[in-house]
């Protein structure tokens, strides 16, 4: 049985019993459907998953959608459970994960508008001056 077969089913599971599921996403592949602000956070998602009318969670075989709150704006989110690498019940800390972090895609996401760059320092404000 492959692991993405393993966080589906353990998700349905816990969704069914009306528990909190976390799943740690790959968010560097491309068939992750996420907010672009959030492809600069790493490979490293987390969500957690709450049975609720208002989430509007659909598991299915291939991918979970659902339905999340980024910044106070409203997104639908797809996760294909093969981008799936931990699974747990947020309450116990139960569940499964890969062995190991999974290596970069092949073609990651890259964006198409170029990111700001970043100061090298920070700047000590005393009484509203710089």
């Amino acid at each position: 049985m492959r692991f993405s077969d393993v966080a589906r089913d353990f998700t349905k599971t816990l969704f069914e019993r009306g528990a909190i599921t976390q799943l740690t996403i790959d968010a560097r592949r491309r068939d992750v459907s996420i907010p672009d602000f959030l492809r600069d956070c790493g490979a490293r998602l987390v969500i957690d998953v709450i049975p609720s009318d208002q989430i509007h969670a659909e598991i299915g075989e291939d991918a979970i959608e659902v339905t999340l709150a980024f910044r106070g704006c409203i997104e639908r989110c797809t996760f294909p459970w093969s981008a799936v690498w931990c699974a747990i019940e947020r309450g116990t800390l139960h569940g499964a994960s890969l062995a190991e972090e999974p290596a970069a895609p092949e073609n990651p996401w890259t964006p198409v508008v170029p990111m700001p760059k970043k100061r090298s320092g920070l700047t000590l404000v005393r009484g509203g001056k710089a």
